[in-house]
């Protein structure tokens, strides 16, 4: 629905140096439809940079899956940029009737084994302390990440405005991004083995 502040966005974000991609932590669109997914991707391929997105509930909606795997591509994957491994991850649980199968621990787990990066960063859309995501999966998820020693933060965006903080106090930080309707977003640099930087900006 947010097409103007789509536009808006992606003008911002083309004015910021050394920017290298952005990331849209779910719901690109509404109703789970092709053309809404379209309508926001021929905004944001006015970018100057890449970007990468992570399947939000939203975008499951009807016969999102399909259209989402079609212009986006899998629902689970990873890639590394850098020293960094981002590891994107579903995490609609609600979505799948709570089935105990989403989000994927063990596709989660094996990513994180992974030992060629330096640090990794988790997207997901919905956070584990989210009523929508699977409670029988949340000590799994939580645990995964939290016994990671490369994790420098995990990223969702469900709830469509900031948050910063670890809401189990284990260690293990959690950002949650603003909706394209705040007008809001977040530039993230990350270096040594584990230290960040974040800087919001308004549009």
């Amino acid at each position: 629905r947010f097409y103007d502040d789509a536009e808006d966005l992606v003008k911002s974000v083309n004015q910021q140096p050394g920017i290298q991609f952005m990331v849209i932590s779910g719901d690109i669109s509404d109703f789970g439809l092709g053309r809404e997914m379209r309508w926001i991707d021929n905004h944001l391929r006015k970018l100057k940079v890449p970007y990468l997105t992570v399947v939000g509930n939203h975008d499951l909606v009807g016969n999102g899956r399909r259209a989402y795997k079609e212009i986006y591509g899998p629902l689970n994957y990873s890639f590394t940029y850098g020293d960094t491994k981002f590891i994107m991850v579903d995490t609609n649980s609600r979505e799948y009737n709570f089935s105990g199968s989403v989000p994927d621990i063990p596709w989660l787990q094996q990513e994180l084994a992974d030992p060629v990066a330096r640090r990794h960063v988790v997207v997901s859309h919905v956070p584990p302390d989210d009523a929508d995501f699977d409670p029988r999966l949340r000590e799994a998820y939580v645990g995964a990440l939290r016994e990671d020693p490369r994790l420098v933060f995990a990223m969702n965006g469900h709830r469509h405005s900031f948050r910063f903080g670890q809401p189990f106090g284990d260690g293990v930080t959690y950002v949650n991004s603003d909706a394209f309707e705040r007008r809001r977003y977040i530039i993230m640099s990350v270096w040594g083995d584990k230290e960040f930087r974040l800087k919001q900006v308004t549009f």
